[in-house]
């Protein structure tokens, strides 16, 4: 028998030994931005950051109408308006436009800070509980599917185990159901 075939045989040994562990290895995916997102305390939190943001929403949804309003004006008075008027509408509207650059600049930069907030705070929590109902299903590995890139090519959906992990924080933080909740 030469070297090339004991090695392979103790590669077969190895792997046969750890069949019987492989074969009990349950394995769960789970998404985590949806799982957050959809908690009772998630979709308060999110709506308490719509709320809070509407004005802002408005306003730059206002300057927009601005905008057009004024580019308007100087399509329609391309004929009529003397060139430092349609100047002055030019500037008009490149000032607005740069505003509203900025205040949507802002408003993102806000938006994210927000939403990291939002699911660290949520994101925690439902850590702990993927954690207790990993441990109490018998679950070896539970995978982030949300993340991107993404490398898990297949999984049946009876592995996908987001809406239990959903039910099971919302039964563990005594939330009652959202308005629009399954």
């Amino acid at each position: 028998m030469n070297i090339r075939n004991v090695g392979g045989l103790a590669l077969c040994a190895v792997l046969l030994s750890c069949t019987p562990a492989f074969a009990q290895t349950k394995v769960a995916i789970i998404n985590m931005e949806e799982a957050i997102a959809r908690t009772q305390e998630g979709q308060r939190l999110m709506q308490e950051f719509q709320d809070k943001y509407a004005p802002r929403q408005q306003e730059l949804e206002a300057l927009q109408t601005e905008i057009q309003s004024l580019e308007s004006q100087r399509t329609n008075g391309a004929n009529t308006l003397s060139e430092d008027a349609l100047r002055d509408l030019t500037f008009k509207i490149e000032q607005k436009q740069t505003q509203g650059q900025r205040l949507l600049e802002d408003a993102r930069g806000e938006l994210s800070q927000e939403q990291g907030r939002i699911f660290n705070e949520v994101g925690n929590k439902v850590v702990t509980v993927i954690d207790k109902y990993a441990q109490a299903n018998g679950y070896s590995v539970v995978l982030n599917v949300s993340v991107q890139p993404n490398l898990i090519l297949f999984a049946m959906n009876e592995v996908n185990i987001t809406q239990a992990i959903i039910d099971a924080y919302d039964a563990e933080n005594g939330g009652a159901p959202a308005a629009g909740a399954e």
